[in-house]
């Protein structure tokens, strides 16, 4: 019971964030929408991982989770970051694609199940930034 007590205050957590995130977006309209919603996500990002986002990209991947980890962030959690950085866009670089795709190869390596997702999205990764 403790450990389906856990993982349901985590899948609510995640659903928070979500939410949050698509009822920000959904409020913004115009030609600027991407640009806004890339701010909205970052600022609701900043919010929940109480760090800059940004300056989270620029660390290696297992500090990111061990940091993480320390705030008590499972791997649906963690999965759900990097899928949200796998679309964020990048003006500058794909500095977000590298960590998304960082943040999947640590969480294969440490699980103890296999995903056949999380594999098509680091092979869909890799291809991604192997040709930009």
């Amino acid at each position: 019971m403790p450990q389906e007590d856990r993982l349901k205050k985590e899948i609510d957590r995640i659903g928070k964030v979500l939410g949050k995130l698509l009822a920000d977006m959904l409020a913004l309209k115009g030609a600027n929408a991407i640009t806004n919603a890339s701010g909205v996500l970052r600022q609701v990002l900043r919010e929940e991982l109480q760090q800059d986002p940004d300056a989270l990209r620029s660390l290696p991947a297992d500090t990111v989770i061990k940091m993480l980890r320390d705030k008590r962030w499972g791997d649906a959690e963690i999965e759900a970051l990097a899928g949200i950085w796998e679309v964020v866009p990048d003006n500058d670089d794909a500095r977000y694609k590298h960590m998304a795709l960082a943040l999947y190869n640590a969480l294969a390596k440490e699980s103890r199940t296999f995903s056949f997702t999380r594999e098509a999205k680091i092979q869909r990764l890799t291809a991604d930034l192997g040709a930009s």
